[in-house]
């Protein structure tokens, strides 16, 4: 794998990459840089371990298939994650493709026939298991201020960013339906920002039942927000806040 791609055109993966990348604005940010990541890793592998730029022409389907089969073999990855691998990849040739600058896509193949699916279903959790857990939570004298909202995760099956970017008007007490149609997300150079749901069919309203409607009722009237209400991308009214009033979001569960 030290020496597979000839520079034969002065332009590289990166740049074709970077190509594809800005003409995807709308995924989120958090998924742009994981692009970024594998890109990165991939052209160390494809250039012997040096930190140079790998040329898109003359990657051939032998190649991609042996460093994938290396990556299940000897980094010991998933098939989940190659699979999320090939799919940061395969595009960013296919832009070679479509400007003429190589023939065939290198990584246009079937992964099922170079790598195992070793996936498994994950076992979910029991009723039994479920029931003793909120019980723990309720009658711990530390988490149990958590009870309401994790007794909403359950049985609603909310992502925890999509739960922490609820606000008060998303919660529909007349019409017993959550409105989730964006996420809370925070970085450390961005701070607090909206992002939209993970996948297009993640906008939906879901019902509520009436022990979950009891549970947003005992959120909304213990809460505890600051004097000025923060607002996000537009957003404001948001049900949790920790002790220094800022916003809880996804790492505070």
């Amino acid at each position: 794998l030290t020496a597979i791609v000839s520079v034969i055109y002065c332009v590289s993966l990166l740049s074709f990459t970077q190509k594809w990348i800005g003409g995807i604005h709308m995924k989120p940010i958090l998924n742009i840089e994981n692009l970024t990541n594998v890109l990165d890793k991939f052209q160390s592998k494809m250039s012997g371990g040096q930190r140079q730029h790998v040329a898109a022409a003359r990657t051939l389907i032998l190649h991609t298939k042996c460093w994938l089969i290396h990556l299940q073999q000897v980094e010991k990855k998933s098939y989940s994650s190659i699979h999320s691998i090939r799919g940061v990849l395969r595009p960013a040739f296919q832009l070679a493709v479509d400007d003429d600058l190589i023939r065939k896509n290198p990584f246009q193949f079937q992964l099922m026939e170079v790598v195992v699916n070793d996936s498994v279903t994950r076992e979910a959790i029991s009723r039994a298991q479920e029931c003793k857990f909120l019980r723990f939570v309720k009658e711990d004298p530390h988490f149990c201020r958590y009870y309401e909202g994790i007794y909403i995760l359950f049985k609603t099956g909310l992502r925890i960013s999509e739960f922490c970017g609820l606000t008060i008007s998303d919660i529909d007490f007349k019409e017993h339906t959550i409105n989730i149609d964006h996420q809370l997300q925070k970085k450390s150079k961005i701070g607090y920002y909206i992002q939209e749901t993970k996948t297009t069919s993640g906008t939906r309203k879901i019902p509520m039942t009436a022990d979950v409607e009891e549970c947003f009722r005992k959120i909304i009237e213990k809460r505890n927000p600051p004097k000025a209400e923060p607002m996000v991308d537009g957003k404001s009214g948001f049900l949790y806040f920790d002790k220094n009033e800022s916003i809880c979001y996804s790492l505070h569960w």
